[in-house]
């Protein structure tokens, strides 16, 4: 199993890279060999647990996939590819205990592949990202957007979680307090939850908290996050930098929109949608109207194509839309399973 699913990453890897997809005549057989397999072995040495592993592994990364394939962050064949690994890896092969030393999760371990995917592309995104919001921002423009009202509170709000688990004596408090004055924040105000969670970090000095010690942590605090307000603000200049706007009678089937496109009352909505707000949208159980297209990793049909150029010769909708280019995923998964498989779960070891 190890083998193969090395193998079809290694096929898939090279698909991608020279066609840009992933067919399923490669991730659909890989899928139904890894259940097969799995579901043979576990018969032949009685080993249940290998069959509960298969469907928990096969299970969340279905539903992680499908939550990446809904915000457009995944295509379908990168989700294919993580669903052939978990049929064929749900669990960390034992073999290669005898030359690795693993750091393991308590999820399963293709949701570590998964995971490692996303942090060996880290640092190449973000270092590119960067580099082209050097090149269209100052230094000045830079920190100004890093440094503001926002970064603030959040500082405090860091500080209050911080100052919890020193009142209450346990880790457990933090992410509570956090999501508190985040909540706090969005029914009242920002500036409500801010003197909330300021009270909360002064009530800590009480506690046994040291002022060296509480200047530490605000300084470490306001240090990261300056460095992830820089890093999103670069992610997001990248992101329109991998946007280019098209006629609509000029589209192809499988060109990528980076906009959404919904009839609402008689009325067209042009809506360009973060991630964070797909995932609350895709939560969400507010109807947004009838969708003609969305910003779906798998890409433009022929009949959204068709009902795009309709909508265009009717003179409802404007002869033009956005469109992002798609970056091959498959390598950066191939990196993740080689990660995961010498040293385990990366946040683990970390």
């Amino acid at each position: 199993m190890l083998l193969i699913a090395i193998t079809g990453s290694i096929a898939a890897c090279y698909t991608d890279l020279r066609r840009g997809i992933v067919p399923n005549r490669l991730s659909f057989p890989l899928f139904a060999a890894g259940i097969a397999g799995n579901l043979l072995q576990a018969a032949l040495h009685g080993d249940l647990k290998l069959i509960a592993d298969l469907l928990i592994s096969v299970g969340a990364t279905f539903a992680l996939g499908y939550l990446l394939w809904l915000t457009g962050v995944l295509a379908g064949g990168d989700v294919k590819v993580f669903l052939f690994i978990s049929a064929l890896l749900p669990r960390y092969p034992e073999a290669l205990r005898d030359y690795f030393t693993p750091a393991t999760a308590w999820y399963p371990f293709p949701v570590s592949v998964m995971l490692n995917s996303f942090i060996a592309a880290f640092p190449a995104v973000l270092g590119y990202a960067i580099l082209v919001g050097a090149r269209r921002m100052s230094a000045r423009r830079v920190l100004e957007s890093a440094i503001n009202r926002r970064t603030l509170s959040g500082v405090v709000f860091l500080l209050a979680a911080f100052s919890a688990t020193r009142i209450a004596g346990t880790a457990y408090a933090a992410p509570a307090v956090l999501v508190f004055l985040i909540w706090l924040g969005r029914t009242s105000s920002s500036v409500t939850a801010t003197i909330a969670g300021g009270a909360i970090a002064l009530s800590g000095l009480t506690a046994g908290v040291s002022v060296s010690e509480l200047v530490r942590y605000i300084v470490i605090a306001a240090g990261m996050l300056v460095l992830i307000s820089i890093a999103w603000h670069s992610l997001s200049e990248l992101r329109l930098q991998l946007r280019r706007e098209v006629r609509i009678t000029e589209l192809q089937e499988g060109m990528i929109p980076a906009e959404e496109i919904y009839i609402r009352e008689g009325k067209i909505i042009r809506k360009d949608a973060g991630i964070l707000e797909k995932i609350m949208n895709a939560l969400s159980v507010r109807e947004e109207g009838a969708a003609v297209i969305s910003t779906g990793a798998g890409g433009l049909s022929s009949d959204q194509i068709s009902e795009l150029k309709k909508l265009v010769i009717e003179g409802r909708l404007e002869d033009r839309l956005l469109i992002r280019r798609r970056m091959p995923f498959a390598p950066v998964m191939l990196a993740g399973l080689v990660l995961a498989l010498t040293a385990g779960d990366v946040l683990v070891r970390l």
